[in-house]
Order: structure tokens, then sequence, then C-alpha cells
């Protein structure tokens, strides 16, 4: 697969957008229909609708993983790798959950370009001393699973 990373990782950290809030409510369609994009393997389509409706949001924290992890879903680890470094390198700003986050990313890019699995399993350990125990709240029906399905 191709990969359609940026030319300049630099964008991802040209400035923040922590400041300006407002864009959230316009951008969050834009980022559903990029990762809609990505997760049906439509990946230049993804990086084309990237670039034209969210490249501007692209030092927003969500943006930038969400790209991230397109870039690692087509196997595009060297780019993905750049994205997430500079992230890391130059996001002064960013809290340790969201550091965490990155750096468990940057591990799994890893694992396919240097089958760094030793390192993966240290960050993921030591993630999870950070992380502690992660609750979700979020109301879900439950799922109902009888033995006819699973014929």
């Amino acid at each position: 697969m191709a990969s359609y990373g940026l030319t300049t990782s630099e964008s991802f950290v040209s400035g923040s957008s922590s400041n300006d809030e407002g864009w959230q409510d316009d951008a969050a369609e834009d980022l559903d229909t990029f990762v809609r994009l990505s997760k049906a393997g439509h990946f230049k389509r993804a990086e084309q609708f990237f670039h034209a409706f969210l490249g501007s949001h692209a030092s927003d924290f969500a943006v930038a993983v969400q790209y991230a992890e397109n870039l690692i879903e087509q196997g595009a680890f060297n780019s993905a790798t750049k994205v997430l470094t500079a992230l890391l390198l130059h996001s002064v700003d960013m809290d340790d959950e969201k550091r965490t986050i990155l750096r468990l990313l940057l591990s799994t890019a890893w694992i396919y370009i240097f089958f760094d699995v030793e390192g993966a399993e240290s960050t993921a350990v030591n993630s999870l001393k950070e992380v502690g125990e992660v609750l979700i709240e979020e109301e879900m029906s439950p799922l109902r699973v009888s033995d006819r399905d699973m014929i």
C-alpha cells in the first residue's frame, strides 16, 4: 500500500488550536468522515480529504492522532513515526495522558519498522502503570449471544 504522508511533520506542531476550541463543532464531522474513509481502506481518498478539510487542524491532538493511526493502518510506519515524533518533541503544552497515547502509537509503528517488540511491551507496561484503571463512561446496550449465534 502506498504512503500518503505529509512532506513535513512541522505542520503538526506549527500552531496550537488548543486556544480555539470552536473548531471542534465544525471539524468533528469531517474527522468522522476521515476516520470512516481510513477504516474502509480508502487511504488515498482519506489522505485527500484530510488535506482538504482537516489540514488546518493538524496540530490539534485528536486530528493528529487520527492521522497517525491512519498512517499506521495503511502500513506507512515511517511517516507515522515522523508525525508522532514531531508531536512528542515539539508539543510542550501536552499533558501526560496525551503523551502516553502518542508513545503507544509510536511503539506500534516501531514494532513494524525495527521489530521492537520488547520496547513496545515496555511502553505498554509503563503506560498501564501511569494510567491505572480506565473507566469508560458510555451507556452501551448489552450484547446478547445465544448458542444459535455460534453456528
